[in-house]
């Protein structure tokens, strides 16, 4: 893998996510201000239009101010199709009492919102696209990217560096092979690539890993606009093993994420949503429905 990258060099990018976008957006723009041209060639076999976890990278969706700051002066502009709500505070809440929380400057209007990382939840009748990772991928595309649906089955990095890094990987189907002068590993934990990474030459080792859950409650516009007013709440109750849970408001839907010392199943979920302090913010005699879009993702605990 040549680290000496020159003009038309080629860089794939393994991995769609906002990880495989901006490192595409800031390597383009690098080679532009070098006055190189280096193609890149992002590979995800994951599609961002579709509903459900099969078109989703499986995360909370909120947006920190500070990162829509640095993509605004990056001229990355989400535009409104593509927020689904705007947040004022949040609102912390224990088994004994909650307090607001909010920014400390007077007058600060935030710029938090909240997305939906694929098409959104999987039983849904949304029609528009909302996906915010499709719109980061459409972004790097227009500056040149080039986007493939493949599945990366394999990365062989020869032993002399100044040697092609040879990938292998499925597209429509069908098995396929290219090489590249750089790769880049821009994918998490919730893919089988990684287990055939670990304990090759490229040093990497798998960090410790929890399961959290991520759950998306149809509670209609209405009541989520009276009842959360542009505010997530967070959740320490005390609940073994949840550390905090969190609810998150999203146009007609609330996204509950729980995150534990352990991994957390849909047992946990229920005893969550059963708690009086959370129970107490939802319809009355609401359950869970058994149309349920619902992740479990891993998360890193430890150094990689």
């Amino acid at each position: 893998m040549n680290l000496n990258l020159k003009h038309k060099s080629n860089i794939v990018v393994v991995g769609g996510g906002p990880a495989g976008s901006f490192f595409s957006h800031f390597a383009l723009r690098l080679a532009k201000e070098h006055s190189r041209k280096v193609d890149i060639t992002i590979l995800d076999g994951r599609d961002f239009i579709q509903k459900g976890p099969v078109g989703c990278n499986m995360c909370a969706g909120v947006l920190s101010e500070n990162l829509i700051n640095k993509m605004e002066c990056e001229g990355i502009i989400l535009p409104r199709t593509r927020v689904q709500q705007e947040i004022d505070g949040y609102y912390f809440q224990t088994q004994e009492r909650g307090i607001p929380l909010h920014h400390p400057k007077p007058g600060h209007k935030p710029k938090i919102i909240t997305v939906f990382r694929g098409n959104g939840p999987r039983f849904s009748e949304l029609t528009t696209n909302i996906s915010f990772d499709d719109f980061l991928l459409k972004h790097v595309a227009t500056q040149g990217a080039t986007v493939l649906p493949a599945i990366v089955e394999e990365i062989d990095l020869s032993k002399d560096p100044q040697d092609l890094v040879n990938i292998v990987y499925k597209e429509g189907g069908v098995r396929k092979k290219m090489s590249t002068d750089l790769v880049v590993g821009a994918f998490g934990l919730n893919t089988s690539l990684i287990k055939r990474i670990v304990g090759k030459q490229f040093g990497y080792r798998e960090p410790e890993s929890v399961r959290t859950c991520n759950a998306e409650l149809h509670l209609g516009r209405s009541f989520i606009q009276e009842h959360f007013n542009k505010t997530i709440y967070v959740f320490a109750l005390g609940i073994k093993p949840i550390k905090f849970a969190a609810f998150i408001p999203k146009g007609d839907y609330v996204t509950v994420s729980l995150v534990g010392k352990e991994d957390i199943t849909k047992e946990h979920l229920v005893e969550f949503i059963r708690h009086p302090r959370v129970s107490e913010l939802l319809p009355q005699g609401w359950s869970l429905p058994k149309d349920l879009c619902i992740c479990f993702p891993k998360i890193p605990i430890s150094h990689a």
